[in-house]
């Protein structure tokens, strides 16, 4: 909802013209493409896609933490030290993610706490660990450990992070997550794993983020092209 006070913005010709340069030809044409054209209705779906990709940042931010911290605290205990990041039989790519993040934590003047590297860490490294590399030396050990709630494979659990990582990096690197043309992507069942998943780890911060996500009031929300066909019709989804 737009705030009283708030200019409402106006989609003349040249207002599209300067906005489409400003966003880039490559990166409205997705849009375009659902919008047939219409230049105003590309943007309203991209101004879509981005009230989406907000509400799904906050749900993947409350899952990432929740994830993050779990292994941390599982490792912890594991290893007997905070820094099991030291200590853990890390294959070569994460071991160098981990010299990575602590070096960016000393390059920004701050000491190197366990907290810190945790939190410096890539969503990439922490699902690596529900990887085969790690199935023996670390899964079946500890990380099994992680998904309390609820007794999950370690398959099921890497095809779910690796799911959840592609859809956070598109919303990261701010592309389209609404589909193509005749490939509407299923947003709903995306969130609905999302929080699933949480709930393996705890299902009391699923059932927090489930209360306090906007998801919903902005999929509903979805914006009309007068008098033409939407192209989403529903009758054919799939995810990306």
């Amino acid at each position: 909802m737009v705030a009283e006070s708030q200019e409402k913005f106006s989609y003349d010709a040249d207002s599209l013209i300067a906005l489409e340069k400003s966003i880039s030809t490559e990166r409205l044409t997705p849009y375009l493409a659902l919008a047939n054209g219409d230049r105003k209705y590309a943007i309203l779906l991209y101004e879509w896609n981005t009230k989406l990709s907000e509400a799904l940042y906050s749900i993947n931010q409350g899952f990432e933490v929740t994830l993050r911290n779990a292994i941390h605290e599982r490792m912890t205990m594991a290893f007997g030290s905070d820094r099991w990041y030291d200590c853990a039989p890390l294959q070569e790519e994460q071991a160098y993610q981990v010299q990575q993040a602590k070096q960016r934590i000393r390059h920004d003047g701050r000491e190197i706490t366990p907290g810190r590297v945790v939190a410096e860490l890539m969503f990439g490294f922490w699902t690596s660990l529900a990887g085969t590399a790690y199935a023996q030396s670390l899964w079946d050990k500890h990380l099994h450990l992680v998904f309390r709630e609820k007794r999950v494979g370690r398959k099921i659990v890497a095809k779910r992070l690796q799911k959840i990582r592609l859809l956070r990096n598109r919303v990261a690197h701010h592309e389209s997550i609404i589909g193509k043309v005749g490939m509407e992507r299923n947003l709903q069942q995306d969130v609905a794993e999302i929080i699933e998943a949480t709930a393996w780890i705890c299902r009391t911060t699923a059932k927090w983020i489930t209360c306090n996500n906007t998801f919903d009031q902005h999929h509903e929300n979805r914006p009309v092209q007068p008098s033409q066909t939407l192209p989403f019709d529903g009758s054919e989804q799939v995810s990306i």
